[in-house]
C-alpha cells in the first residue's frame, strides 16, 4: 500500500506545505525531520517550524495499491 500524505505545521494544519508518497510513512517523517532535501523551499520552511520548537505533523490524504495511482495524484 501506497500513502499519498501532506506534511503540515502542526499549529496550521490545515494548510499542506509538501505533497508526497511513501510505502513507509513512520520512516519518512523521520527522514523529513532529519535530513534536508533538494527542495529550497521546504528546507526553509522547516528551519522555521525548529526555530519555533515544532515539527512537521504528516496528514495522510489517501491509500493506493499501486504507485502510478499514487503518482497521478501526487
Amino acid at each position: 500500500m501506497i500513502i499519498l500524505y501532506a506534511l503540515v505545521d502542526p499549529r496550521a494544519p490545515r494548510r499542506p506545505r509538501y505533497i508526497g508518497i511513501t510505502k513507509d510513512p513512520e520512516m519518512r517523517l523521520r527522514k523529513h525531520i532529519a535530513n534536508s532535501g533538494a527542495n529550497a523551499s521546504l528546507n526553509d520552511w522547516k528551519a522555521q517550524l525548529r526555530a519555533a520548537g515544532v515539527q512537521p505533523m504528516m496528514l495522510y490524504l489517501d491509500r493506493f495499491d499501486e504507485r502510478a495511482a499514487a503518482e497521478a495524484a501526487e
